[in-house]
């Protein structure tokens, strides 16, 4: 079940979200606001971009550089498809 933000600013369950490709050049600070479930999969890989300052500023691309994951199977992993 994914999750997304309303225009009112509750939280809806969407499985379709699934279907959705997570782009490498989303910040991730815009990651975690539309997609709070992404917090499971940066932990999962160990990374500290959960309350960085510099999450507004630092692609999913630079941050999956900089902790040596490969971005593909990130972007796959937050969009909730299944990594080979």
């Amino acid at each position: 079940m994914f999750q997304r933000k309303e225009a009112g600013g509750g939280w809806r369950y969407d499985e379709n979200m699934a279907d959705e490709t997570i782009s490498p050049q989303i910040s991730v600070a815009e990651l975690l606001a539309s997609r709070p479930a992404a917090v499971l999969v940066l932990i999962k890989h160990r990374m500290a971009c959960v309350g960085c300052p510099m999450a507004r500023f630092e692609t999913l691309e630079g941050a999956a550089r900089i902790y040596g994951v490969s971005v593909q199977e990130l972007c796959n992993e937050v969009a909730g498809k299944e990594v080979e």
